[in-house]
């Protein structure tokens, strides 16, 4: 509806008040129908709705109150506004059409100021009315459109899970699967070496082909080794808990697992530290990462050398330090130290570091942890481990 110009339809069956009516209507601005009875009203509110319907009660044949009821019988009519005209002796007939669902009633004769108002005010009820249902069916589609694309979104996702679960257990067996292939062959290779020194050549020739076997067949396997664990670790494949796990024994089991390649190196390892605090970790994948630290500081090491540790307990962390003499990391090697990718770029004589760096840092990620490196002056390395002290650990210091 136009709020400039409504449809009023007046339905009066006196002419002179149709007339009065109707230029007064037109003189508000809007368009006037009229309807000498209730029977035509009906018919032309059934080819249009009007946006007002001015109804006199008393009228012979069908009156207003009977035309009133048939409106509001019919689902097409029964919201139009219905103001009904009434005479002074009329006002009980008023109160009835009232209670039937009549918006207001005006007394004839006609006091103009209170015809406009009333007027105009159904126009306005009828106005906002016209609004409100329009944002409610607006309201509604959104709603439907926004279900249905919920619909849709979670049917996707579903299918989008389905995949992910396929692909997860593809990533597993792919992953068990090369290390199987990869170690089948690897163990015949490595065995028919160990035949072959069995054989010629003297002991000074053996001793130097078995040292460099020795050497190849533990990087080979170790690269092995972290290779699959990285590739667990980044699949999500097998499950842990974090556990409060004592600092001390994890340290001395990390350096135990990593005292065959320090002395193939010449390089002296440290105690454990003395401390009685606890982390939040899985133990054996924690001495994991500690060791492939200590084997990596082993390679800044110089030959003859030792590895120093030390321990420190605070502000609900733990950090534990690994210092190499003898070799400097790059400044330019610092930021993709721990990346996969790095592995190749040889940084010390020994070589290239391998996965070591790279699959301490994922294993310590786990447990809310990192691995951090620093070169030193006089050239050597620094590696500090931080992890979280279990819940209600007090802080015991440390060596």
């Amino acid at each position: 509806m136009n709020p400039a110009r409504a449809r009023v339809l007046i339905i009066e069956d006196m002419a002179v008040n149709r007339r009065l009516l109707t230029q007064f209507v037109e003189s508000l601005g809007h368009e006037a129908v009229v309807a000498e009875s209730g029977l035509s009203g009906l018919a032309i509110m059934k080819e249009r709705v009007p946006d007002l319907v001015l109804l006199d009660i008393m009228m012979p044949g069908m009156d207003g109150i009977e035309t009133l009821q048939r409106m509001k019988a019919d689902a097409a009519l029964r919201d139009a506004p219905v103001l009904v005209i009434t005479g002074v002796d009329e006002v009980e007939s008023a109160a009835k059409c009232l209670t039937m669902g009549a918006d207001d009633y005006i007394v004839k004769p006609y006091e103009p100021a209170l015809l406009r108002a009333r007027i105009q005010g159904s126009l306005e009820k009828k106005r906002l009315r016209d609004e409100q249902a329009a944002y409610a069916h607006r309201i509604e589609s959104y709603a439907l459109a926004l279900e249905d694309r919920v619909r849709e979104r979670t049917r996707e996702l579903s299918e989008a899970h389905e995949r992910l679960q396929v692909l997860d257990q593809a990533k597993s067996d792919f992953i068990n699967l090369i290390s199987h292939e990869l170690r089948t062959p690897l163990a015949g290779l490595l065995g028919a070496a160990e035949l072959a020194f069995e054989g010629g050549g003297n002991d000074e020739d053996r001793a130097k082909l078995r040292a460099i076997f020795d050497a190849s067949r533990d990087r080979i396997t170790s690269i092995l080794d972290h290779a699959l664990m990285l590739a667990k670790i980044q699949a999500g494949v097998g499950q842990f808990s974090l556990k409060a796990v004592e600092v001390q024994p994890t340290v001395w089991t990390a350096i135990q697992m990593a005292s065959s390649f320090a002395a193939r190196r010449g390089v002296a390892l440290p105690a454990a530290p003395e401390t009685s605090d606890r982390v939040l970790a899985e133990e054996e994948l924690l001495a994991k990462a500690l060791s492939a630290l200590l084997e990596t500081s082993v390679k800044f090491c110089a030959e003859g050398s030792a590895l120093s540790l030390s321990y420190a307990g605070e502000d609900g962390l733990a950090r534990v330090t690994i210092e190499a003499r003898g070799r400097g990391v790059p400044s330019e090697a610092v930021a993709q130290f721990f990346d996969i990718f790095s592995v190749a770029e040889p940084i010390t004589p020994g070589g290239d570091l391998g996965l070591a760096p790279a699959l301490a840092q994922s294993i310590l990620r786990l447990f809310g942890g990192k691995a951090e490196v620093t070169g030193l002056e006089p050239p050597g390395a620094r590696f500090t481990v931080t992890l979280k002290l279990a819940p209600g650990e007090p802080p015991a210091g440390g060596a």
